[in-house]
């Protein structure tokens, strides 16, 4: 029974189209030959041949693309059908990623159910992943940089600089400085339709995927051209990097690292500190964290230790981390700036990409400081001593006092913050009613309409009885008796802007009735003790700090004071003497 021959049609130069997919070649039984005189691949050493391929002949550099004209947007598909059809239940792949794992090697034709209304897709896996794995996600795309590889030798590190030689001995240097932008939904679609063919012992594999509903293809070693590699790279053998933690990685933490420091930068030796830094941001994009590694790392360190000579292919690497994104639907689209320049060679288009690709430029890494920004421990400030007559002063040693008072004076000083801040808006939105008011009536006025006079003002709000002045002393705060109408405050926050302002003034009333009512005598001995002067000024060498709220209209400070202001409109009354800072 003969084989069916399988014609493809012929482009101007005589070869095959290569936007088309390639026909699945069937499998031939061959028997092995003997070990000894089995071919050695190129990456052992041994040149012995080269596979083939059938885009070989395409060029790569310098490739006339043609401008897309309308930029391509993410959207969820349309999943209705051409024909009438009965529309399938969407299925979520975002926890299956068995499944994905083999529609990767699944040609779509055969799966091919009925056309979409929706061009970009397929098959009704391809549209599913998209929704529910690519459009999930709040970062469908990774922000992938690119190495600034002028400033990280600028730093002067001994150590940058050999990790900078560690990778660019490994033919990495041109790959990470690579500049090259994206679109969002190009990556997309690529992610959501790519699938593989298996390479042969004659043949490279292939990447098959579809962008607006149209297949192309790239064999594994045209990829690697187009990313600027040679077939010296391609040929090598391609490192394992399969996600497992069973790798030791002692040589690259200090003597005293543990068993938890391990895939995180956690007592690291330097140089693997930044060359994790720099590999993060390209190699192996990741979202979240810097301090956690990774588990398919633990191969690429474990091949970069010192002394290990293991030669691998650097194109390898990136194209297994490519397929190694696809399998799992738990990862973001990785790669986007070598899979869009592929993408753009194949296919001859220039699309309109939106996200530009950012530099990376580290910071030197400090000896003292192994976490970056972690702020040193300050020293606990010390308690103000309580007179002998409080029964505290006996129950509770004298580091438990301080703690309280800090407490107490804490939550009184917030709910006396919320209420003075809502006062404030209140008299402001009196007033300008008021002005509102007699503006709309002068135009009246002048137009000849009689209205009627215009309503007095209404009084400023009063403290409420129980008010009690150490109650603003202790959250360093001048007291307001009255309030200047010629000046116009100024709402800073979203309380002083009239957001929950009624709840929030209520809850500060009602917590201040109750101290009032109950700690009216104990915070007279609190407060007398931490603040013996209560004429609402501080003692000289004494550093204020504003909250927020509105100085005095009375309260001055003594010379040799600090006032730290956070942007708050002083006082039109109230100055400093000189000699203030």
């Amino acid at each position: 029974m003969s084989r069916k021959k399988v014609v493809r049609p012929e482009d101007e130069s005589g070869n095959g189209d290569a936007s088309l997919p390639r026909p699945k070649r069937a499998k031939q039984p061959t028997t092995k030959p003997p070990r000894n005189k089995r071919k050695v691949s190129a990456g052992r050493g041994k040149n012995s041949f080269r596979k083939a391929a059938d885009d070989l002949y395409l060029p790569n550099v310098d490739v006339e693309l043609v401008p897309v004209t309308e930029q391509l947007f993410t959207h969820p598909g349309d999943r209705r059908f051409m024909d009438d059809v009965h529309l399938p239940r969407p299925k979520d792949y975002f926890s299956n990623q068995g499944e994905v794992f083999g529609k990767r090697f699944e040609c779509p034709s055969k799966s091919r159910d009925a056309d979409f209304r929706d061009p970009r897709f397929g098959t009704i896996f391809q549209l599913d992943y998209y929704d529910s794995v690519i459009l999930s996600k709040s970062w469908p795309v990774v922000l992938q940089k690119y190495i600034d590889w002028d400033h990280c030798v600028k730093l002067g590190d001994p150590e940058m600089t050999r990790a900078l030689e560690m990778l660019e001995r490994r033919n990495f240097k041109n790959l990470m400085t690579m500049q090259y932008p994206w679109s969002n939904e190009v990556i997309a679609q690529f992610f959501a339709t790519v699938w593989y063919e298996k390479a042969t012992a004659d043949h490279y594999g292939y990447m098959h995927f579809s962008i607006e509903g149209q297949p192309y293809y790239v064999s594994y070693a045209r990829f690697g051209k187009i990313l600027g590699f040679e077939f010296d790279d391609i040929d090598k053998h391609r490192l394992n990097c399969n996600p497992h933690r069973d790798i030791d990685l002692s040589f690259a933490y200090n003597e005293d690292a543990t068993a938890d420091d391990f895939y995180t930068v956690n007592n690291m030796r330097k140089v693997y500190r930044y060359f994790n830094l720099l590999v993060r941001q390209t190699l192996v994009p990741k979202i979240g964290g810097a301090s956690v590694i990774l588990s398919s790392m633990g191969p690429f360190l474990k091949a970069f230790q010192e002394g290990n000579e293991e030669d691998f292919s650097a194109f390898g690497f990136i194209y297994r981390q490519i397929q190694l994104t696809s399998w799992d639907p738990k990862k973001s689209c990785t790669h986007a700036p070598y899979i869009m320049k592929m993408i753009e060679v194949v296919t001859q288009k220039e699309f309109i990409k939106e996200v530009s690709h950012e530099p990376y430029r580290p910071v030197r890494i400090s000896e003292t400081a192994k976490r970056r920004g972690h702020k040193p421990s300050q020293p606990r400030p010390q308690s103000v001593p309580l007179p002998s007559s409080c029964a505290t002063a006996a129950a509770y040693p004298e580091d438990v006092q301080g703690l309280l008072l800090q407490g107490m004076r804490s939550v009184f000083g917030m709910s006396m913050a919320i209420y003075e801040a809502n006062r404030e808006h209140h008299r402001f939105v009196q007033e300008e009613l008021h002005r509102a008011e007699v503006q709309r009536k002068m135009i009246a006025e002048h137009e000849g309409v009689t209205l009627s006079p215009v309503r007095p003002l209404p009084p400023a709000p009063q403290q409420p009885e129980w008010w009690n002045s150490l109650f603003q002393q202790s959250f360093v705060q001048p007291q307001q008796t009255q309030f200047d109408t010629n000046e116009q405050p100024q709402a800073l926050s979203h309380v002083q802007q009239g957001v929950g302002g009624i709840s929030s003034s209520r809850w500060a009333s009602a917590t201040y009735g109750i101290a009032g009512h109950f700690f009216g005598p104990a915070f007279d001995v609190l407060y007398s003790a931490s603040y013996p002067s209560t004429s609402g000024g501080q003692q000289p060498g004494e550093t204020q700090e504003d909250d927020g709220v509105n100085p005095s209209t009375s309260g001055g400070e003594q010379p040799g004071e600090t006032q730290v202001d956070d942007g708050v409109n002083p006082s039109t009354s109230g100055g400093q003497q000189p000699a203030e800072t």
